[in-house]
């Protein structure tokens, strides 16, 4: 079983629960993925044209960022097929003026049709399960439009909570799912980015990431992720980045 498969079967396992990652549950996890919804919906609130989203999962991010009837065309794309089939109850509620696409496939091996660009891309959840940032970025960048934006949401290596959990889980987590997490800086995006002919428009810190924090309390980690929301804009241990093509070859 490739990496590929892996992740896959990793995915399929969570899709029943999924859900429960976007509910009004008041605990640090439920705080992280309604604050990643909220500001990539924010980000993207004036664009339109084409969306693509890499890896929809069960589709909450894209049928909020879909409700404003802005797109012409979005395609989901996800290589589980449970989190598709979930995602595409979700887009009931999608005006009828945007036309949906569903691709249950690796974004790796995804081409859209001839000459098809895309104006927004979401690539959300993604990067820990991949090993090649550069050249996920790169095929990302074939597929956007000169003036069109990527929306790339990552966990960040050199935070202090991030650090925690990797010298404590990584292991472990091997053992159980068969491939590891993959961490990033700051400054791995900002080169992979550079390399791969794209730029880096703005960057979005959210979410304290006080280590295994709902294990302990998971009220008392929702309060404390809602107190420090100003703290964590500035150091966070999550990252939201807009990217944009200006146009450059890759070096």
């Amino acid at each position: 079983m490739n990496s590929t498969e892996k992740v896959k079967v990793h995915f399929d396992s969570l899709s029943t629960s999924y859900e429960k990652n976007y509910s009004e549950d008041k605990s640090g996890k439920t705080h992280d993925f309604r604050t990643r919804l909220r500001l990539v919906t924010q980000i993207i609130e004036q664009d339109s044209g084409a969306l693509l989203d890499c890896a929809c999962g069960t589709g909450e991010i894209t049928a909020q960022a879909l409700k404003s009837g802005n797109f012409t065309t979005a395609i989901l794309s996800d290589i589980s097929a449970p989190m598709l089939d979930i995602a595409k109850t979700r887009m009931t509620e999608v005006p009828v003026s945007t036309t949906v696409h569903y691709q249950l496939k690796d974004i790796f091996k995804y081409e859209p049709d001839t000459g098809m660009k895309f104006d927004v891309i979401l690539c959300l959840g993604l990067l820990a399960h991949t090993g090649s940032l550069q050249a996920l970025l790169i095929h990302l960048k074939s597929m956007l439009r000169t003036d069109g934006k990527i929306v790339l949401q990552s966990s960040l290596a050199s935070h202090w909570g991030i650090r925690f959990v990797r010298l404590l889980t990584s292991k472990i987590y091997v053992k159980k799912h068969r491939y590891g997490i993959n961490y990033y800086t700051i400054k791995d995006i900002e080169n992979c980015v550079r390399l791969s002919g794209l730029e880096i428009k703005s960057c979005q810190r959210y979410n304290f990431g006080w280590p295994f924090g709902d294990k302990i309390t998971r009220v008392g980690n929702y309060w404390l992720e809602v107190f420090m929301q100003g703290f964590s804009a500035e150091c966070g241990s999550d990252a939201i980045l807009v990217i944009t093509h200006h146009g450059k070859t890759v070096e």
